[in-house]
């Protein structure tokens, strides 16, 4: 067993990695300040971190995306 502490102040990165390690992996979440501490199997790591690191991608591209959609139409 693995315990992993995931701090971000981005409550819907958050929300949603909760939800995906909660479903697909079935292991505990517990709340923390600004994050979550997840109780998983070691073998989970690795999955759990490329879907963190995924998630914020996606979110740092769309945020630009919309800034920039934004100002063109300006």
């Amino acid at each position: 067993m693995a315990i992993i502490e995931i701090k971000n102040s981005d409550q819907e990165i958050i929300d949603c990695l909760t939800q995906k390690i909660q479903s697909e992996f079935g292991d505990t979440v517990t709340p923390i300040q600004n994050g979550i501490r997840v109780d998983c199997l070691d073998e989970h790591l690795s999955d759990i971190n490329a879907y963190y690191k995924r998630i914020c991608r996606h979110k740092r591209f769309y945020s630009w995306f919309g800034l920039t959609i934004k100002r063109l139409n300006s």
